[in-house]
């Protein structure tokens, strides 16, 4: 929780995050790729495969959030060059790229 606090100090957005996670000090949750940490968190903020959508960059994390049954996309903005993502729903080369597609997926939702 250290790390993950360190970064999330960084963020704008810090004070609006709900849940965080760390598989490291939940030894009941299996580590990725097993979803049990995706599967966790949308059980505490009362969510469903079905209404999320997960932002992954590693294929062990896209692995596990597909085995979680969500909606995956995969963001590219900062991986290392040759590197190459397998087996997301959706591929997304920046943010902005991510921010439309859930909109998207919003809108399409309230049809």
């Amino acid at each position: 929780m250290t790390w993950i606090t360190t970064l999330t100090k960084r963020l704008s957005f810090e004070d609006d995050i709900e849940l965080i996670i760390s598989l490291y000090e939940r030894p009941d949750l299996a580590q990725k790729p097993a979803p049990d940490g995706y599967l966790a968190a949308m059980e505490s903020l009362g969510a469903s495969p079905a209404t999320t959508i997960i932002l992954e960059d590693s294929n062990v994390g896209i692995q596990s959030a597909k085995a979680s049954g969500a909606l995956t996309i995969g963001l590219r903005q900062n991986i290392i060059k040759g590197y190459k993502q397998e087996g997301t729903d959706v591929y997304a080369n920046t943010i902005a790229d991510v921010l439309a597609f859930v909109k998207q997926q919003a809108d399409m939702a309230t049809e």
